[in-house]
């Protein structure tokens, strides 16, 4: 039973190294992306456009839609009362 529970320590130790272990590597990738974009700019660049992008597609849904609400406006029919 004992080899049972030690086995299953070393498994828990052996999730907790690698926990650890990639998550270091990880802030260290990204500290190496940062540097290398600081010189060409590829990442800050692409969510620079794609924040442009998100605004310039709510200004014309926003347009379109009023434009959707006016035909609608002209479409509907008048009562009797409105003539």
């Amino acid at each position: 039973m004992d080899l049972l529970k030690n086995l299953a320590y070393a498994g828990l130790g052996l999730l907790e190294s690698t926990d650890t272990k990639i998550k270091e590597q990880f802030a260290a990738l990204i500290e190496k992306g940062k540097e290398a974009d600081e010189k060409d700019m590829w990442i800050s660049d692409f969510f620079k456009a794609a924040s442009e992008l998100d605004t310039t597609t709510k200004t014309k849904y926003n347009e379109s839609l009023e434009t959707l609400e006016k035909l609608i406006a002209k479409m509907k029919v008048q009562s009797e009362d409105e003539v």
